[in-house]
């Protein structure tokens, strides 16, 4: 009996260290923080889930004088019922909400044509946006999660568009979702986070 279970026991034993070397990695690695000191502009990328802390960034980022403009995309999703408004707004119209309540004037603001469906569509839309516009640098807001696979999407977005823009990332140190580098395995809620963004980069990395 006791030799049937040595290797089981074994198997813990190495098991669990293993996940506490790891787990922390697999949030880490997640993150990519390239910060400018002056921008043209700030693109929040969508994300209806964490709208309130990529917003909230963005507008600390604005009014400490980083950006004289920031810029949205808009994903089509709607948040929950809205009693002011008597409808279902999009998220995007929450953020632009969100930055004039947080002191951001409203024709600093400027929502980028279309909707996209995914982070490279942000990237194409967003490059192409800042080209027509004579923009020469942009500093990305995203939730910490998907700094890289956002950045990596913005720089080949680049490669395509044949633009030499100056592309800058940062995120909320601590988000809504629980998220923060190597402690994001103790909060429930960053594991689906983190999951899901390993198997979306890892098809980027192929696709791309």
């Amino acid at each position: 009996m006791m030799k049937r279970l040595v290797y089981p026991i074994l198997a813990i034993c190495l098991f669990l260290p293993a996940c506490a070397i790891v787990a922390p990695l697999l949030g880490s690695l997640l993150i990519v923080q390239k910060p400018l000191a002056k921008a043209d502009c700030i693109l929040i990328l969508s994300g209806s889930a964490a709208h309130v802390e990529r917003v909230d960034e963005a507008s600390a980022l604005f009014n400490a004088g980083v950006a004289p403009q920031i810029f949205l995309t808009d994903d089509g999703q709607r948040g929950g019922w809205d009693e002011r408004t008597q409808k279902n707004p999009y998220f995007v119209e929450l953020a632009v909400w969100r930055l004039m309540q947080n002191g951001v004037p409203q024709d600093s603001i400027v929502i980028l044509p279309g909707v996209v469906a995914g982070t490279a569509d942000e990237a194409n839309i967003g490059i192409v946006a800042a080209s027509e516009r004579g923009v020469r640098s942009m500093l990305l807001v995203t939730s910490a999660y998907h700094s890289r696979r956002a950045l990596a999407a913005f720089d080949q977005a680049k490669i395509r568009e044949q633009s030499d823009i100056q592309i800058g990332m940062i995120s909320p140190a601590s988000g809504d979702l629980g998220f923060s580098g190597h402690s994001w395995r103790l909060n429930p809620s960053s594991w689906s986070s983190v999951g899901s963004e390993w198997v979306k980069l890892v098809y980027y990395w192929v696709r791309y």
